[in-house]
């Protein structure tokens, strides 16, 4: 068994080695780890799948909160809002501000969580992940130990921070309409 820095290289080197190996002289094939391990390859494609749905989760829950967190913040500031508006502050203006306001949270929010997600990444990545306690499960798949190390891809970090970036602000357009068509008057009747 050969492990391979890039999985992606399997099947080539697997060709190679049939090709031009003294193995084929003695009755030996080399197989890539997809076609020796199929249970293993539907097991990674399932596990694909519940990673986008865990995701997707992630996303609604996000998107809840922000807007929550939004209508929250013109609902009590609706007061302060109304005497921007009575001072002449525009509705488009209004929405402006509130609209930086969730952009600059999101991007806090994307950098933190960046951060600490890539930094949780890498130390797990230098000291592994124990699976001893399932490892009795694990071990009639060859080459699996009881110990895996993650690896940062960054294509896995930057694509979910964006899309929940651009969440973050599309769910922040509804209060931030809501405040620009508040009446100054009820408004500042309000607090």
């Amino acid at each position: 068994m050969l492990r391979l820095s890039d999985r992606s290289d399997s099947v080539a080197l697997a060709q190679t080695l049939n090709q031009s190996s003294p193995l084929t002289n003695h009755g030996l094939v080399a197989q890539d780890w997809e076609t020796l391990l199929p249970v293993v390859v539907q097991m990674v494609e399932m596990s694909k799948v519940d990673f986008y749905l865990i995701l997707s989760v992630v996303f609604v829950v996000v998107a809840i909160g922000v807007m929550n967190t939004m209508v929250m913040s013109v609902m009590e500031r609706t007061p302060e809002l109304g005497v921007m508006l009575a001072l002449g502050t525009r509705g488009g203006q209004l929405q402006l501000t509130i609209l930086f306001e969730a952009f600059f949270l999101a991007v806090l929010g994307m950098v933190a969580g960046t951060v600490v997600g890539g930094l949780l990444v890498f130390w797990l990545g230098q000291t592994g992940i124990d699976l001893s306690s399932v490892s009795r499960s694990l071990e009639a798949i060859p080459g699996i130990t009881d110990r895996i190390y993650p690896v940062l891809i960054f294509d896995h970090v930057w694509l979910p921070s964006l899309l929940l970036f651009l969440c973050s602000v599309l769910v922040a357009l509804y209060p931030a309409w809501r405040a620009s068509r508040l009446d100054p008057v009820e408004a500042i009747r309000h607090g």
